[in-house]
Parts: C-alpha cells; structure tokens; sequence
C-alpha cells in the first residue's frame, strides 16, 4: 500500500458528510424525526378510516400469530439487506483518501470480505494518463463537480468538494455557507473547486499531473430564486398551500356529494399563475423562472382549493346538516329524494351495499352552503362501514 512505504508526508482526507458538528446532527436527525412523525400521523390518520377488513396490519398480526417461523423466514433475506445497508452507510463514515508523492489511494471502510462492496484502489502518479474534471448537467453546485481519475486501466470518479483534511476542517452550521452552494455563478463553482482540499493536496504531491477543466460552465450557472423575496414569497406560500391541502383533505369529515367542481380548481390555478407571472417578471425574475414558480404556485392553489371549498361552503352555511332519505339502485348508487339534490355514488365498498335489497331506502345528512354546491357528512357512513366490515371479520374467525 501506498501509506506503507509512505508513511510521512502524506495527506489522508474523509468525507466531508461525516464530520458533522454536534449542531449539525441534531438538526439532522430532528428533521428525520420530524418527517417519520409525520408520515406516522398521516399513516394513522388515514389507517383509522379504513374499514376493518380491509386493514391490512389485522391481517399481518393474524398471520404472525399463525406462523411466525415462516414470516421470520420470509422475511430474513429483506432484514438482512437493510442491515447491510446501515452498516454500510454507518462503515462509509471510515473511508478515507491517501495522497502521497508516489500516488492516490482509496482506502475501503469494509472489512474482510464486504469491502468487495466498496473496494479500495490504488493509482500511481507514473501510471495516470488524464485528470479531468466534469459536472454533471443539472447540479449547478460545486458539490456536483467530479475528477475522473484514468491510468489506462480503469477510471476513478472523486468529487473533490466532499474530501477534507480532518485537523483543518471546522464543522459547523453556516446559514451563508448553505446559500451560496444555491444557485452560484460559474465562477463561484469553479473557484470552490479549485481551493478544494482534494485539488491542493494533488496539486502538492504531483504538481506534474495537469487537470483538465473538462465541461465547467463558462457562464452564469443560473438564478437564485431564494435570493429574490418575490419568488422566496411565493416558494414560502407554495409549501404552506401543499402541506395545508394534505391536512384538511385527510381530517375533513365531508366531502363532494356530487363530482368536485374541477373547473374551479383548474380556474384557480391559471388565474394564479397568470397572475403570479408577470408579477414575477416586475419584479426582475427571468422568464423562465417566473414561469416555472407560477405554475407551481397555480397547482398548490388548485390543490388547496380541494378541501378550502368545503370549508367555505360549510361556513357559509345558515341551515346545517339536513337528513334526506335515499333509494338504493345499484352498484352502490342512490337515488335522492327530489330531483334538487345529487344522487350519491359508492362504488368502492360494493360487498356493504349487497347486503341491500333494491329500493331500500338509506339516511344521509347533506349541506348546501353559499357556494352552492351540495356537501355530505361521510363520518355516520364510514361508521356504518367500519361495523360492517368488522363483524365480517370477527365471522372469519
């Protein structure tokens, strides 16, 4: 090995990811946590709804109750992938990068006969034909700029931005650090890359080997939307919107009666973003992204539409809910009462409705609010579901 008969004067490098700070991981693993929370919450929130024989974790818990050796077994090759995995991911943080004067070596973070999962590499300065650098064509960061390394024998990819030397390099969270990797100029990526760690040290121990600069943009690399407070506005109102749309549609007891009023939500969208645009545009953004941020602006405001609509229909509302008594036709359509009001569909639960005779007469509670489109109070329904369902399941039994 190269660290052998080299044992001075060389630079040995880690990854950049796994030196964080303390302030750093915490940030990390909160976001982690917070992600799992939610997706939990909106897993819960949408498991509750589910008719009992449909959920499938009763069946999961019934089937490992039956037979939990040939679960265990079925699910051994899947458990031990992803304990690979992590063991991977956490062996990844020991990797580390030599640069002597005789050459570059990849030292594997694997032991034994896992590091063919990752194994190390050795390339001798006497050996290399070229060092070039790349960017791959929609990064426009420096952390997207690679040195392919080729000494006739095979090519070795190193992203110069993610080595650093560990006694130097002073984790930290740096809000002006995280900006400036957004969106910088062509020359911000050039100069980041060129004061890299990794370019430094090859250039000190082989000053010989000249490196390319391959296909590095000349030009301006491309807007920074963060940087405008228009867009950084609207970017802002765009997350609420989505995360908003995904809330009230899953905690909503009512929904449509009839076919949701798409036109309204398709009309709310375009008049957004024909709005947002030009907007945009005075406010010195480039088209292109003026565009691009309407019209996602437009579909978060058709999306928030969904669920706002029922709440502004209920709201506006004088006479509440109002029970109207419906005939079952088929295949889970009802018919209502007076030729006023929409007849209802359910075709996802047909099972429930057989147990039906045609003509049999079902109550629901509807409101029509100042929008004037009918909405229906789902929760009594699904009631009615969930017991159907679970005492087919307890039948089952």
């Amino acid at each position: 090995m190269l660290s052998q008969r080299s044992p001075s004067g060389g630079l040995v490098l880690r990854q950049r990811q796994y030196l964080m700070s303390r302030a750093q991981r915490g940030l990390f693993w909160g976001a982690v946590i917070i992600m799992v929370a939610l997706v939990l919450f909106l897993l819960g929130l949408a498991f509750a709804r589910i008719p009992e024989e449909q959920r499938t974790l009763s069946f999961l818990i019934e089937k490992i109750i039956r037979d939990p050796i040939k679960l265990l077994v079925d699910a051994l090759p899947a458990v031990v992938l992803i304990l690979l995995q992590v063991f991977v991911y956490r062996a990844s943080r020991y990797e580390t990068l030599r640069l002597t004067d005789e050459g570059i070596e990849y030292v594997s973070p694997l032991p034994g006969w896992l590091a063919r999962l990752r194994p190390g590499w050795v390339v001798r300065w006497k050996d290399l034909r070229s060092a070039t650098l790349g960017k791959y064509r929609h990064v426009r960061a420096a952390q997207g700029v690679y040195l392919d390394l080729d000494d006739g024998r095979k090519q070795r990819r190193l992203f110069p931005i993610q080595w650093v030397n560990p006694p130097q390099h002073q984790p930290g969270v740096r809000w002006n650090e995280i900006f400036r990797y957004q969106n910088p100029s062509a020359e911000t990526i050039r100069q980041e890359v060129m004061e890299s760690v990794l370019l430094r040290g090859l250039a000190q121990h082989a000053p010989q080997v000249n490196v390319a600069a391959g296909d590095l943009p000349e030009g301006a690399a491309g807007y920074a939307l963060e940087k405008n407070p228009r867009t950084y506005g609207l970017m802002l109102a765009m997350a609420l919107l989505f995360v908003y749309s995904l809330f009230d549609t899953v905690l909503n007891d009512e929904g449509y009666a009839d076919a949701a009023p798409l036109w309204l939500f398709v009309a709310g969208g375009l008049l957004t973003a024909g709005v947002s645009t030009p907007w945009l545009r005075a406010g010195q953004v480039p088209w292109a992204e003026s565009a691009g941020v309407g019209f996602l602006l437009g579909v978060a405001v058709g999306m928030a539409l969904h669920p706002l609509l029922l709440r502004l229909n209920a709201v506006t509302d004088t006479e509440g809910l109002k029970t109207y008594q419906y005939q079952l036709a088929e295949e889970g359509t009802l018919l209502p009462p007076s030729e006023e009001l929409p007849v209802l569909y359910f075709p996802r639960y047909p099972e429930y409705w057989a147990q039906f005779e045609i003509g049999s007469v079902h109550t629901f509670e509807l409101r029509r609010g100042a929008l004037g489109f009918y909405q229906i109070d789902l929760e009594p329904v699904k009631e009615r579901w969930r017991e159907y369902y679970w005492s087919r399941h307890n039948q089952k039994k």
